[in-house]
């Protein structure tokens, strides 16, 4: 079976070989085609070395993004590829990066200091696959294993814990007994993790095709990297009910999430601000807890009262963390399946959910003689009567609503 290369990256590794320098397509793209699924992006390894790519690359424009640990970044015809020096790792004082590197010429060694045998594998486009840790068999056997002892693999980089439980989410897969050993007894060492990172790693998780991999099994690990979630993962029922329930929901970081947190929304905020988690999708997450116990069903009046709290995505949302939830729980109610669909179809109407949607506005009523606090008490009001059916949403109709005190 033939790896083909995107021509960008077949150029690379022909101008790096061109002058001497071995170098390789690695990792995830040929773990992802061993898989027989298409790369997402491609990465390259070679014996030159920083320095010597620049000479051996002249008409590429390279960044040095991680320079001090033998990485540049080629940006060709709108695209990125990183290309790394073959090296071997220091010490890791940190946890998480080597003190130092090595340099070395020998694909096999740089190989040897990947984290799982799925990402220690690497591509030639005549000499074939270069697979000395048994990632293909891996791969076939569906399992992410640590290269060589899964304990030093652990200690060298923290990270690492999460990023098992990450794969085996992403790729389906289980992780081999001593490597999910391993990776608990390590858990405490997430501490040297930076919280960016360890959302960053968590969200991708839970975000994956297959979450219930990487959560079921390994609550200790998740609540030492979120502490947040330590009540939660030492009920076994809840955790596992939270797992069936991350499952079933849609794969968007805020649903995810909610998902997770369900059944902690007090906890969340402050969860979620500890992770550094962006704004956007922590307030979404916040605002689908908080409406967990609202009203929704497929009845018009109750979803224009969703829509006025949370706004067309969000309910949507809600209405798709509700089934997931209930689904999870193995009791769905009648009409939660038509929920979606009469939401679409009442969204077509461009219904009257916002005061901004009104056919009327400060200025009329002010116009007829209300003042101050008046004016958005008789807006609200309204709005209300509309959502309930009491008036049509007509200017005619609003104000003689409101002129006949019904509304203000």
């Amino acid at each position: 079976m033939e790896f083909e290369l995107p021509g960008a990256v077949a150029a690379l590794i022909d101008a790096l070989e061109r002058v001497g320098y071995p170098a390789y397509a690695v990792g995830g793209c040929v773990r992802d085609w061993l898989m027989g699924r298409p790369p997402h992006d491609y990465d390259i390894c070679t014996a030159a070395t920083p320095e010597q790519m620049r000479a051996a690359l002249p008409g590429i424009r390279l960044l040095p993004t991680g320079e001090a640990h033998g990485t540049l970044t080629a940006l060709v015809d709108g695209a990125s590829y990183e290309l790394t020096a073959f090296r071997v790792d220091g010490a890791y004082a940190d946890h998480r990066r080597p003190d130092a590197v090595r340099y070395v010429s020998d694909l096999r060694q740089d190989l040897a200091r990947r984290d799982f045998t799925i990402n220690a594998v690497a591509y030639h486009p005549s000499r074939g696959l270069v697979d000395p840790f048994g990632g293909r068999e891996d791969v076939a056997r569906r399992l992410v294993r640590c290269v060589g002892d899964p304990a030093e693999r652990f200690r060298e980089d923290a990270l690492r814990v999460l990023r098992a439980l990450r794969f085996a989410a992403a790729c389906d897969f289980d992780v081999e007994p001593a490597t999910a050993a391993a990776a608990l007894a390590a858990r405490h060492t997430l501490a040297w993790v930076a919280r960016e990172r360890i959302f960053g790693e968590l969200t991708r998780l839970l975000c994956a095709p297959a979450p219930h991999r990487g959560l079921l099994g390994f609550a200790p690990a998740l609540a030492a990297a979120a502490p947040g979630l330590a009540s939660l993962a030492e009920s076994g029922g809840g955790w596992a009910l939270a797992a069936r329930r991350v499952c079933a929901a849609p794969d968007s970081a805020a649903e995810r999430w909610a998902a997770l947190l369900w059944d902690l929304p007090d906890a969340a905020p402050d969860l979620l601000r500890g992770l550094r988690c962006d704004n956007a999708t922590r307030e979404r997450v916040e605002a689908l807890l908080a409406a967990r116990d609202l009203p929704l069903t497929p009845e018009r009046a109750v979803l224009l009262r969703a829509l006025r709290r949370l706004g067309p995505e969000a309910a949507h949302q809600l209405a798709a963390l509700r089934r997931a939830d209930r689904a999870a729980r193995g009791c769905a109610a009648a009409g939660d399946d038509r929920i979606p669909a009469a939401l679409a179809a009442l969204l077509e109407e461009n219904p009257c959910y916002r005061v901004a949607h009104l056919a009327v506005g400060g200025a009329d009523l002010l116009a007829l003689g209300l003042r101050g606090p008046e004016v958005g008490r008789a807006l609200a009001g309204l709005l209300d009567a509309v959502i309930e059916g009491r008036v049509e949403n007509r200017r005619e109709a609003l104000l003689a609503h409101v002129s006949g005190g019904s509304g203000a």
